[in-house]
């Protein structure tokens, strides 16, 4: 397994870096006069012509550019990455984290001589922003009655929940706007069941060491770029600090004002917004030039778990109240069999159920088999019976379900070209390693 380190670039408002993989089983690199000296001649150059000077200096080792750097140190899914090195031209230091320490030194040191872990001064390793709640939203605080469909929280509160698990080793630190915009786009698609719900049901060759999402990986679909978003019965403010997201209401409740009194209208009731800073979640209400708030409650912070009332909130304000349909009318058993036609997998069904407000709210089981959130493909003797991936368009969320039986191991020989059998029961190849002659050698899980 090859290791790798994340190498981030600090430059001007660039906040990206390069992800390196290589096969040397212990990451340390040393930074040499030669190369710093090849940074300093591109001081002035952009974030491009830097990444070019990089992987020219170290041309065999596999280079992956990202639009941001992820620092998934105490996470148990970290174990390929050694070390994150920032180069910080805007201040002239480079930094080192490796595991729960971190170092600094100046640049100029390194134009000198060859750096060594040694040569770095411990100081205080980057961690999540926090926030003075007090001072920004201090008390009295509203405590909102709302009422959400049990469909809609049994449903989509576990996803939330799942893919905030998913994507932890970003949620633990500081992440830049890019990175927020794609983890608000995320929420606001989830909560609006604005997603894709995508069945497997066809056996597959995996490797079974490959995480659904690793320690590096980055959200892939698209950023919400809006700072103001009607939705629903609310209107969303997306802001990484709450404080900001105080500030773009008063913005907002001064223009209403303004636009009431050129129109002689009469005032309307309270409007209500949502502030998504991603780690947490407030609900403000604004009557005239009067704003209140309720306590700020966590969302994704990856440290404390999602509370029932902070589902509710998100769900209440996103999903308007729902038109009545005849299909509503119906006996809730007859509401079942007709959602199990419209889509044959559990995790479908009740994505549409949710949509139309029909049936009863899920289980999570297909038949009599919990479905469970899958993280990568294991070495255990069983095979897949079904699996639900959500999907954003094109981009996969990172979120799997699977249903999963109990079946004898039996071993097969594959063909050369490694194509599975294409007869029998469901079944998934799991790659073992590498054998004595250097071929491969597999398991397959299925009917003896």
């Amino acid at each position: 397994m090859k290791s790798s380190v994340i190498i981030a670039l600090g430059i001007r408002s660039y906040e990206g870096g390069l992800h390196c993989f290589t096969d040397c089983p212990k990451v340390q690199p040393s930074f040499s006069k030669s190369s710093f000296c090849l940074i300093n001649q591109y001081v002035d150059a952009d974030e491009h012509t830097i990444f070019h000077t990089l992987t020219s200096a170290w041309p065999d080792i596999d280079w992956q550019e990202q639009y941001d750097v992820v620092r998934p140190f105490g996470d148990s899914r970290r174990d390929r990455l050694r070390a994150i090195w920032t180069i910080n031209l805007d201040d002239s230091e480079i930094r080192i984290d490796v595991g729960e320490q971190s170092g600094r030194l100046p640049l100029s040191f390194a134009r000198e001589r060859l750096v060594k872990l040694g040569d770095f001064e411990p100081c205080e390793p980057s961690c999540a922003p926090s926030v003075n709640w007090v001072k920004s939203f201090p008390i009295p605080y509203l405590t909102p009655q709302m009422q959400v469909d049990p469909r809609d929280e049994a449903f989509l509160g576990r996803i939330l929940r799942d893919f905030g698990h998913q994507w932890r080793h970003i949620l633990r630190h500081r992440y830049n706007t890019s990175t927020f915009e794609r983890l608000a786009a995320a929420i606001m698609r989830i909560v609006t069941t604005d997603f894709s719900v995508v069945e497997l049901t066809e056996a597959r060759l995996v490797d079974a060491e490959k995480m659904h999402v690793s320690s590096g990986s980055l959200p892939k679909w698209g950023p919400i770029k809006e700072r103001l978003i009607p939705m629903g019965r609310v209107r969303f403010v997306l802001s990484q600090d709450p404080a900001e997201g105080l500030s773009i209401i008063e913005s907002d409740m001064a223009s209403q004002v303004k636009r009431s009194s050129s129109s002689d209208s009469p005032a309307g009731s309270a409007r209500i917004y949502i502030i998504l800073s991603v780690r947490h979640v407030i609900w403000c209400s604004a009557t005239g030039p009067k704003l209140e708030w309720t306590q700020p409650a966590s969302l994704f912070n990856a440290t404390e778990p999602i509370s029932d009332s902070t589902i509710a909130l998100l769900l209440f304000g996103a999903l308007p109240p729902r038109h009545r349909t005849t299909i509503q009318t119906l006996p809730l058993e007859l509401q079942e069999n007709i959602l199990k036609f419209v889509s044959p997998g559990s995790v479908g069904a009740a994505k549409v159920g949710c949509d139309l407000g029909v049936g009863l709210p899920f289980t999570w089981k297909a038949g009599n088999i919990p479905i469970e959130a899958v993280e990568s493909y294991s070495y255990i003797r069983m095979t897949t019976h079904l699996e639900w991936q959500l999907w954003f368009d094109e981009h996969w969320s990172g979120v799997s379900y699977t249903a999963k039986v109990i079946l004898p191991c039996r071993r097969v020989s594959l063909p050369e070209n490694n194509s599975p059998p294409k007869e029998g029961y469901p079944y998934m190849l799991t790659r073992r390693g590498q054998a004595a002659s250097g071929d491969s050698s597999y398991s397959t899980f299925g009917r003896s």
